[in-house]
């Protein structure tokens, strides 16, 4: 396939990272490229005299430090003590009183659960269920001391708000049918703004902080004077709670030495602020210390400018800031999602030989969640180039380097860089010291010592042109970062144009290694028209940026996913060449005219192994000016890919008995009556019998549109159904769920209502659908032909449909 010459930036490898004057008859080794988990460590010194609502552990410039206070003020807590303990998880009782209490404290009728004893919670729970916010965990129990995650609090606010109508989301670990319309509802409101562009965490269990705000946020976000002291956040495991009668377990205060902590009391708020690292070469580990920073080893982040940040569900971007590839220190920045506690600092200086350490990260392997090793100070060690390092026989692993190294009260007192290895060597681990760490940031936060980027052309990385070898091409810019090529075969009479745009953010997973170092390619998408017989006309690509999709050329399939604008992820099957993925045909006739109406695009490719290869999110300004350019190169009647008859000659032909026939009969609930059609389905779809079309009244004037694959089993889970008529622009994209006999997908009863408005009001007598199993598993794609024998569609659906319809009173 041809493609365009390469403008990217492209990055060079700092040097490589070698021990000195250590034990040099053996081999020491850089722990590299597996992504850690940031420790989330609150805290446990005195507070700063900024403290919010007199809570020692709450900074003045802390994320929820306002709704804190705004909470405070209007009673919604009452914690006694100085100790807010923003990360502990909150209880579904305590989230009850949290509402109510939001809500003034309304009456309510007496509830009937049996396992509630505080008395607040009584009323609260009274209010809550009486409302219909949730129900119990059974008939006779409410579970007041389970747990509440993200997803839960924001449907409890979706429904005291009415369960308004909701826009699609963007965040691809939402998938429960139930959380679907709170989050979009929630994302819509500024509720939330998830946890990354592309991630909501919904299971992620709620804690204090963003409990409170999620509430502030539904009020309106008050503004509140910020009531500022010095109070001592002291760790006497028996505060109140966020609400009275509960208890919150350790606070998260800094005791005044070493000796009085127990890091198991510690050890969750660490792990929510350890973050595995991932690049296009590997993975490591990188933990945050506030102000959007991070730091990691530099070998973790080495020969690329940008990382991303893994957490239990929570993915976070990041940019490298600076590195020292002598020390081994790499800064990373974020810039979106509610970052975690940070870490502080301990005291390295104050560490002898025997004291109990921990190692936190990510060994060996692409994880969620970090592991911790527990081992002691074996001694220090004087590095010439890298300074004070710890040694230690804690384990570490390939993917714990950049991670902290911690003492009992959860404090850094190092950073991981490497290990050694050889025969006979166990458990020897090297750490840069935290004095050694802390003396190094203020350059880390200028670029540090190492190149940050250097560019590289194609040509540098894969030798030679970017051109296949048969084609002659030229190319020049169009409108709104557009780039276009006009091409003529050497052999033949074929001829085109294509038009190509490159992707504003990105990103590669070059997990099998095969960029060369510097060599990081933006992934782009094109549209393309070739004259000539025996050609689809047009096809629309994504570019897999030179890595492989595993494709032996034009013979197999990926999973591509797309999203335009804020509708639903759409989930396709696209064929693939060895570093592309295409669709033509009257799919990407479809798909073109979603271009011409959306302004952008996001897009995930997958290999034939299903691995996420590349990533891309594109502005799709000058869309209408690419096709024209199209026109011009392939002598099109018009700029629209519909117009042009050779792509319509490429459509399937229709085939199979398609005029509709009417129904009834009789069911142990009563009488039914309906009209169907039915096609055969086509080579271009996995099954290989016929797709019907269903519409019936059933007993009790209920509608029915349905559609049964003959022979066919839907995979367990709801359907997704995409239908447009063929005088739509747009494809609708509907939910269903799965008949009795598995062979059936039944639309919900508000997309019947839609679908039957179309079908009545439809004049071009045809339907294009798509449907799919709860995998999102391509079960069909098929062409309906409406008119049926040759009768008008609007008299077709008279005859056939409208009796339907009336007998169900619609």
């Amino acid at each position: 396939m041809f493609c365009p010459w390469q403008r990217f930036a492209a990055f060079s490898t700092p040097d490589d990272l070698v021990m000195r004057d250590i034990l040099v008859s053996k081999i020491k080794v850089l722990l590299t490229i597996v992504a850690g988990i940031t420790l989330t460590a609150t805290s446990l010194q005195a507070a700063p005299a900024s403290a919010v609502a007199g809570f020692g552990d709450v900074a003045a410039d802390a994320w929820y430090a306002q709704p804190v206070q705004w909470a405070r003020n209007n009673q919604i807590i009452n914690i006694e003590g100085a100790c807010f303990s923003p990360n502990n998880e909150v209880t579904r009782g305590e989230a009850a009183v949290h509402l109510w209490k939001m809500q003034d404290r309304p009456p309510a009728p007496p509830h009937s659960f049996v396992d509630i004893t505080n008395q607040e919670h009584h009323a609260a729970v009274a209010w809550l269920t009486d409302a219909n916010l949730t129900t119990g965990a059974t008939d006779t129990t409410f579970d007041p001391d389970g747990h509440l995650t993200r997803a839960h609090i924001v449907t409890f606010l979706w429904r005291l708000d009415g369960e308004p109508a909701a826009p699609n989301h963007s965040f691809d670990d939402v998938t429960a049918t139930w959380q679907q319309k709170s989050v979009g509802w929630a994302l819509q409101e500024g509720i939330t703004n998830g946890t990354s562009m592309k991630t909501f965490s919904p299971d992620q269990r709620l804690t204090r902080a963003q409990m409170l705000t999620f509430l502030w946020r539904y009020k309106g976000e008050p503004q509140v004077q910020i009531e500022s002291g010095s109070p001592l956040c002291e760790p006497s495991g028996t505060t109140s709670g966020i609400a009275s009668g509960t208890t919150s377990g350790t606070a998260d205060a800094e005791p005044v030495s070493n000796d009085d902590c127990n890091f198991s009391d510690h050890a969750r708020r660490v792990l929510n602020s350890v973050y595995q690292v991932r690049t296009r070469t590997g993975t490591g580990t990188a933990f945050y210390i506030g102000d959007n920073e991070w730091l990691t080893a530099a070998h973790v982040v080495e020969g690329t400018t940008s990382a991303t940040l893994h957490n239990q569900g929570t993915s976070l971007r990041a940019t490298v800031v600076g590195r020292n590839g002598a020390v081994d220190i790499a800064l990373l920045s974020t810039s979106q999602g509610e970052p975690p506690d940070p870490l502080s600092f301990g005291s390295s200086s104050g560490l002898t030989p025997g004291t109990n350490l921990m190692v936190v990260g990510f060994p060996l392997f692409v994880s969620e969640q970090p592991s911790v090793t527990r081992g002691v100070l074996s001694r220090f060690l004087n590095d010439p180039t890298q300074g004070q390092l710890i040694v230690t026989d804690a384990a570490v692993n390939s993917g714990n380097s950049g991670g902290p190294v911690l003492d009992e009260c959860g404090s850094v007192v190092g950073l991981v860089v490497s290990k050694l290895v050889g025969e006979r060597i166990d458990n020897i681990g090297f750490a840069l010291a935290e004095s050694t760490v802390q003396r190094h940031l203020g350059d880390l936060r200028t670029g540090g010592t190492a190149q940050m980027s250097t560019p590289k052309t194609w040509a540098e990385c894969f030798g030679g042109s970017a051109g296949g070898s048969n084609w002659d091409s030229s190319y020049f810019d169009g409108p709104d970062g557009w780039l276009y090529e006009t091409f003529q075969h050497k052999l033949d009479d074929r001829n085109g144009a294509s038009a190509f745009l490159y992707a504003t953010d990105a990103d590669l997973n070059d997990y099998r290694n095969v960029l060369p170092d510097g060599c990081e390619f933006t992934p782009y998408i094109w549209a393309a028209c070739i004259t000539g017989t025996n050609v689809d006309d047009f096809r629309i690509g994504l570019s897999y940026s030179m890595l492989p999709t595993g494709a032996a050329a034009n013979s197999d399939t990926v999973t591509v996913k797309y999203q335009l604008g804020t509708n639903a992820v759409v989930t396709d099957e696209w064929s693939a060449t060895e570093t592309f993925s295409i669709i033509d045909g009257d799919a990407a006739v479809l798909l073109s005219e979603q271009f011409q109406s959306e302004a952008s695009l996001k897009i995930w490719g997958y290999d034939i192994f299903d691995n996420l290869a590349v990533y891309g999110e594109f502005d799709l300004t000058g869309y209408n000016q690419a096709l024209q350019h199209l026109q011009s190169g392939c002598g099109w009647g018009s700029a629209n890919p519909r117009g042009n008859s050779r792509v319509n000659d490429s459509t399937p032909a229709l085939s199979g008995p398609s005029d509709w026939t009417s129904f009834d009969g009789e069911r142990i609930n009563g009488r039914y009556i309906g009209a169907y059609t039915r096609i055969e389905i086509s080579e271009y779809s996995w099954q290989d019998n016929y797709l019907g079309l269903y519409i019936r009244c059933t007993a009790g004037n209920h509608l029915d549109v349905f559609f049964v694959i003959d022979d066919a089993l839907f995979f367990a889970g709801d359907v997704l159904l995409q239908y447009r008529f063929g005088d739509q622009s747009l494809a609708q994209d509907v939910s269903g769920v799965q008949g009795q006999d598995r062979d059936t997908a039944f639309l919900d009863d508000t997309s019947v209502t839609r679908f039957i408005g179309d079908l009545m009001s439809d004049t071009s007598g045809r339907l294009f659908v798509h449907l799919y199993d709860w995998w999102r598993y391509t079960y069909a794609e098929d062409r309906f032909d409406l008119e049926g024998n040759g009768v008008l569609p609007v008299a077709g659906a008279e005859q056939s449909v409208r009796p339907v319809l009336n007998a169900c009173q619609q």
